[in-house]
């Protein structure tokens, strides 16, 4: 399958062999695993490896000009940036997630390199933007999904990860580590909020992209539906005149919210409960 697609579909993001639908799942390194190490390209075409920044803390977000969930998020980021200056923030830009015919796929790497170019001047982004090659290795090895985001440790560990950015989790995330406390939500399935579409990104591929889009739109509906389910977070509820904090998944309830959390992110990955977890919720909990 073309890495480049040249219009935008649901098959690009489908498994050949499988069927499975890839956006459904982050399938990057895990967390607790140490972050591949990999070789980019900087927009001065100087070589730059993850490795380099070992000793520092860095956050690692996936996105292109035509991305509108990158796009979106750029101001936020930037903030994050300047709130966060002893971090390292990388930008690898990858393949058009909405191509047109005034940003089409690329087709070569000087290509690539130069809407990497265009991006960070236009979105005024100051990040270190890397530039993955024109095949996608990179962006292969770290999920494949169009804005994906990962914070890793000085010792180059994964610390946590998200299919889509939300700005607001990882500045949480971002503070947690700054104060050496736990990182309470390491990974969820979260869709990036409304607010933070940047639709420019849109108007800058062109036409043929809101024609592509339009053709889509009735599955991309249902795969929206199938994406807002796994889109759930820990709900606070009452309960025997007591707050208490419920699965989503399972529906457990907990006295801590961050053990609720855990039990989250166990029953997402795993698709079953976490006996040592569960033993903390209040319905295994004697009165």
């Amino acid at each position: 399958m073309t890495y480049n697609y040249k219009h935008f579909g649901f098959k690009p993001y489908s498994e050949e062999s499988t069927g499975r639908f890839l956006l459904e799942r982050l399938d990057g390194p895990k967390i607790g695993t140490v972050a591949p190490d990999f070789i980019a390209t900087t927009l001065d075409k100087k070589k730059v490896k993850l490795s380099d920044f070992r000793g520092k803390i860095v956050v690692l977000e996936a996105g292109s000009g035509t991305c509108p969930a990158t796009v979106g998020t750029t101001s936020d980021m930037q903030k994050l940036v300047r709130k966060y200056p002893d971090i390292a923030f990388l930008l690898l830009y990858v393949r058009e997630a909405h191509p047109g015919e005034r940003t089409p796929a690329h087709r070569t790497f000087e290509e690539k390199l130069a809407r990497a170019r265009r991006f960070k001047e236009e979105e005024r982004d100051n990040r270190l933007i890397l530039v993955d090659d024109l095949e996608g290795t990179i962006h292969k090895q770290y999920g494949l999904f169009p804005n994906f985001v990962y914070v890793i440790d000085p010792e180059g560990h994964v610390v946590f990860r998200r299919p889509w950015n939300v700005p607001e989790r990882l500045d949480e995330t971002l503070k947690a580590i700054s104060d050496k406390q736990a990182v309470r939500f390491p990974e969820a399935y979260e869709l990036p909020k409304l607010r933070n579409v940047g639709f420019r990104a849109i108007r800058r591929a062109g036409c043929q992209a809101v024609w592509d889009l339009a053709l889509n739109f009735p599955r991309g509906l249902y795969i929206l539906y199938k994406l807002g389910r796994l889109n759930k977070m820990v709900e606070t509820v009452q309960k025997d005149n007591r707050k208490l904090y419920q699965c989503p998944e399972c529906g457990f309830h907990y006295v801590d919210k961050e053990w609720a959390e855990k039990c989250e992110a166990w029953c997402r990955e795993h698709k079953s409960c976490n006996i040592e977890i569960t033993a903390h919720a209040k319905e295994n909990k004697k009165a």
